[in-house]
């Protein structure tokens, strides 16, 4: 006796949902998502310089200054937006990264990085990482979920009677073997009924609704029945339960005489009783045996499948951020030199005015008496001849300095 199994199609609705998520396992799904939300912060964060001003105005963004004339005055504003909560400050920032999250999103599903020509070495570094992530994700996606729809989905069959007990399976036995399995299996759920015919393992299915069949290899290979096993589509499964001890209706001499002749007849012609069975028989309608993939034949792709694109894309994320922070560090001394060479060219100025002034009053020594104008003499001249002003003027001393002494009259 052999255990015939029910193998089903699964077309339940949970195993619709789940579908196209199953080329993938719960690990490879959860990077995806942090590879999502960490491009979409960094792609924002390495085009800040083409976005900020524009989105700084529109949110009014504290201690910037929207661009245009203000309304009151009719002048150019240059008002700083006001303070606002911390809260606010953190929602905003949160908004705008939610943009940069759904342009990650859809880069993945459309098939490709958003791209524009402002972008600078460290952004297109990024989108190279991500471009070629993308590329293999999506082409393994596609591949594994054609398999998985075209596989059919089983449900579970039982390689013998313990395990189809285990899951409380209800099996169908002959009526005549019931007594003897329910020895030999005392904890199985049995439900006895004739199966001579396919009516009858038609009936035990959709009447009875037995999980499982236990029936003669006899009545498996008849044409009939195994036309409805194809129909219903069953599978032999598990190995023999039973034996069923066969005697001919005679008396013992005549059976020990058709003993001997069976035994002459396999021995001289290789005629035996599974020879003539095989004759009887037919090949089957469809394979007797489990051809179809069950669940667990297709194996979905896990993180040790995707190691090679994530290590690459990891290796460009490094490289654009290494490139924006070198750029800025870059800048930063930049400015810095820049500062220092205009504090230095003040000072060299001031030192060239110094050293200029000092030539000058070299030129004037105090062995060197000051000539006095003749003109300017007489000019001061006569304003003291009227009594209004009067001028005079003082020899240098030996500082290198020049002193004039005015006084009013």
């Amino acid at each position: 006796m052999l255990t015939l199994t029910l193998t089903q199609v699964d077309n339940s609705l949970i195993t619709k949902i789940k579908q196209p998520f199953m080329p993938f396992t719960l690990g490879v799904w959860l990077a995806v998502l942090l590879i999502i939300l960490a491009t979409g912060a960094l792609q924002v964060w390495l085009t800040t310089r083409l976005w900020w001003d524009e989105w700084a105005a529109e949110v009014n963004w504290p201690g910037f200054v929207n661009p245009g004339k203000d309304k009151s005055t009719g002048k150019e504003n240059e008002t700083p937006n006001p303070e606002i909560s911390r809260c606010r400050r953190g929602g905003l920032l949160l908004s705008r990264l939610s943009e940069g999250w759904y342009c990650a999103y859809m880069s993945v599903v459309t098939g490709g990085p958003e791209m524009d020509e402002r972008h600078r070495v460290a952004t297109r570094l990024l989108n190279v990482g991500n471009g070629l992530f993308i590329l293999l994700f999506l082409s393994a996606y596609t591949a594994n979920l054609a398999a998985f729809i075209i596989k059919k989905d089983m449900v579970q069959s039982w390689a013998d009677i313990d395990a189809a007990t285990a899951d409380g399976a209800k099996i169908c036995v002959h009526t005549m073997l019931a007594p003897k399995m329910r020895t030999l299996y005392p904890d199985a759920d049995f439900h006895p009924r004739f199966m001579d015919v396919a009516s009858d393992l038609r009936e035990g299915l959709t009447v009875d609704g037995c999980d499982a069949f236990i029936m003669e290899m006899r009545a498996i290979k008849d044409p009939s029945i195994d036309k409805v096993r194809c129909e219903l589509g069953f599978v032999l499964t598990g190995t023999a339960v039973a034996e069923l001890d066969v005697a001919l209706p005679a008396r013992p001499e005549i059976a020990n005489l058709l003993t001997y002749w069976m035994k002459t007849l396999g021995t001289e012609n290789g005629t035996t009783y599974s020879s003539e069975q095989a004759q009887m028989y037919e090949e089957p309608v469809c394979p007797l045996s489990p051809t179809l993939s069950a669940e667990g034949d297709l194996e979905p792709m896990n993180l040790s499948n995707f190691a090679a694109p994530l290590l690459l894309l990891v290796v460009f994320m490094g490289l654009a951020i290494a490139t924006r922070l070198v750029r800025r560090a870059s800048s930063h001394v930049v400015e810095t030199l820049s500062e220092e060479g205009d504090v230095a060219e003040g000072l060299r100025a001031s030192f060239k005015g110094i050293a200029l002034g000092l030539s000058f009053m070299a030129k004037v020594t105090p062995s060197t008496p000051a000539v006095p104008d003749i003109k300017l003499s007489q000019q001061h001249a006569a304003p003291a001849a009227d009594g209004k002003q009067h001028v005079q003027h003082v020899a240098p001393s030996a500082s290198p300095y020049l002193a004039c002494n005015c006084s009013a009259v």
